[in-house]
């Protein structure tokens, strides 16, 4: 988020894993993660915690805007939105990646042994050996 070239900047640090001798090859397994719908489908009451937590100055606004559930009209029928983050929402972006940041930092903490844990919004690349990435994966899943 906010990073120039950041999807480049990881495709990068993935040749740079493969090409190094030092790491051995065991632990250069990849899982490549891609949320499918991502900003669609976070949990509000989580995005309005990490606001809190994380920016509280903008607590308040987040909140006058996605606190009630508007209503999205399509042909006759009328669909609550009641998660997610709106299209079009210039914070869209950092919303979602302040509920992916507990993800990222729980896998750095309990799967240390990742050569990589590299986001891009909801693209993900992690390296490492087989347990590991079936550990991390757990994690994703939960």
């Amino acid at each position: 988020m906010g990073c120039s070239n950041g999807a480049e900047s990881i495709v990068h640090s993935l040749k740079l894993i493969l090409a190094n001798q030092s790491i051995p090859s065991n632990s250069k397994g990849c899982l490549l993660l891609d949320f499918s719908n991502a900003c669609n489908c976070i949990n509000r009451l989580s995005m309005f915690s990490e606001v809190r937590f994380k920016i509280p100055l903008l607590s308040n606004w987040v909140e006058c805007c996605y606190w009630a559930q508007p209503n999205l009209f399509f042909g006759d029928y009328i669909i609550p939105s009641c998660c997610g983050v709106q299209q079009g929402d210039l914070l869209g972006h950092l919303l979602f990646s302040l509920v992916l940041q507990p993800i990222v930092e729980r896998l750095e903490s309990e799967v240390p042994g990742l050569v990589l844990n590299s986001w891009y919004l909801d693209d993900g690349v992690l390296c490492g050996s087989s347990d590991d990435l079936l550990a991390a994966l757990t994690i994703i899943e939960d």
